[in-house]
């Protein structure tokens, strides 16, 4: 009788950003609140999700030795390697799945690290649907109308129901996320802002789980206000 094989769910976390938006002068991932970097409060999410088998930290290569200090300063034991991104977050994503030692149905979790809000509900829920559908994303409905526009001009309005707010964890068993990849460079597509885009021009369907509305991206100053008064109590 044929053995089956045990599958492994790999975190990984994108952290090249350089945070000019928020104006703090450092990455916003590494901004400190209540003294400890925002990526930490990320990164023990899956640290502490006891699906996740492993996590890889995609970085600006300025931060890599620092993240791996903090991790060993919080026991962050899951965490195998922080390695240097490229140009920009589709790059980063390639590297960081390239460098993973998967197997062609082991689940890849791909996660801002400006979102410590997520939960382990999240995960699971990704983990799951990617394990039986290959390809899940995080969204929540759309409650703001959306305009498409053309040089400062309205030119439609869509139905907000077909609307939904990409979140992220998004989860890809691993043959699916490398291909989409490769596929990717083979077209010459070398500036998506989000995964699920590159799995969809190579002709696979993503399954779309409920995220959550507290599971924002620190983008901003004012995100930054908010994120230290929602983790102002949290223990880690």
């Amino acid at each position: 009788m044929k053995m089956k094989t045990k599958t492994h769910n790999h975190a990984l976390i994108l952290a090249g950003g350089t945070g000019s938006r928020t104006g703090v002068g450092i990455p916003k991932q590494m901004f400190l609140i209540n003294g400890i970097p925002l990526i930490i409060y990320t990164i023990q999410v899956f640290q502490n999700c006891e699906e996740i088998n492993s996590i890889t930290v995609v970085s600006h290569p300025d931060y890599c030795s620092q993240i791996t200090e903090y991790a060993k300063q919080y026991s962050i034991d899951k965490l195998i390697s922080v390695i240097e991104g490229g140009e920009n977050r589709q790059s980063s994503s390639r590297i960081g799945v390239e460098s993973l030692n998967a197997g062609n149905n082991d689940i890849v979790l791909i996660h801002d690290a400006a979102r410590p809000f997520v939960t382990e509900k999240i995960i699971l829920s990704a983990t799951a649907t990617a394990t039986e559908h290959g390809a899940a994303a995080a969204t929540v409905p759309s409650t703001d109308t959306v305009y498409i526009t053309e040089n400062n001009r309205l030119v439609s309005i869509p139905k907000r129901q077909t609307l939904r707010n990409a979140q992220t964890p998004q989860a890809f068993r691993h043959s699916i996320i490398t291909h989409a990849h490769q596929n990717a460079l083979k077209e010459g597509i070398s500036d998506a802002s989000d995964d699920t885009i590159l799995v969809l021009k190579a002709g696979y369907n993503v399954v779309l789980l409920e995220g959550s509305i507290s599971n924002i991206k620190i983008t901003s100053a004012e995100d930054l206000v908010l994120a230290e008064r929602i983790l102002a109590n949290k223990k880690l």
